[in-house]
């Protein structure tokens, strides 16, 4: 779940502020409240631990990355791409080449967009919130004209 600390200490959301929960969406503070009391959940209040400068030696992401990760990118990072499920954690720049796994180089992909990266050349960069995707260089990016994943048209003339 996400709660702007403020929002939590007054018991309500006031003007912007944020309390929802992955996959359900915004929630009244006090089902945060109740929550807390007799289960097991990863919050990340707003003004609370600054994970951005978490930096980890191993190749997998800590909890609180992971945590971070699904509070910063509900969907596939790739822009356009809106799939919310089974999303994977990438590293962007390549943990082989940096030896360290930071947020701010880490990003949510969905399957295909994860293999287009890891195994055709498609590349992923820009900081988080403003990633710029070039897809692998054998498929056209999407177009306004034919969306990415869209089929191609059908014939509509009769056969041979």
């Amino acid at each position: 779940m996400r709660v702007d600390h403020a929002a939590l200490v007054r018991g309500w959301r006031e003007g912007g502020e944020c309390c929802e929960i992955d996959g359900v969406g915004p929630v009244p503070v006090a089902t945060v409240q109740a929550m807390m009391s007799d289960a097991f959940l990863a919050a990340v209040v707003t003004d609370g631990i600054d994970v951005r400068r978490v930096v980890h030696l191993g190749r997998q992401p800590t909890k609180a990355m992971e945590t971070a990760l699904i509070v910063r990118d509900p969907t596939c990072v790739v822009p356009g791409c809106n799939v919310r499920t089974g999303l994977e954690i990438d590293h962007v720049d390549g943990w082989a080449a940096t030896g360290v796994t930071r947020l701010d180089t880490l990003a949510r992909l969905c399957h295909l967009h994860h293999a287009q990266k890891t195994y055709q050349g498609a590349h992923l960069h820009g900081p988080p919130g403003h990633w710029v995707w070039t897809p692998p260089a054998d498929e056209p990016g999407p177009t306004a004209a034919s969306p990415r994943g869209a089929a191609p048209a059908a014939p509509t003339g009769p056969p041979g």
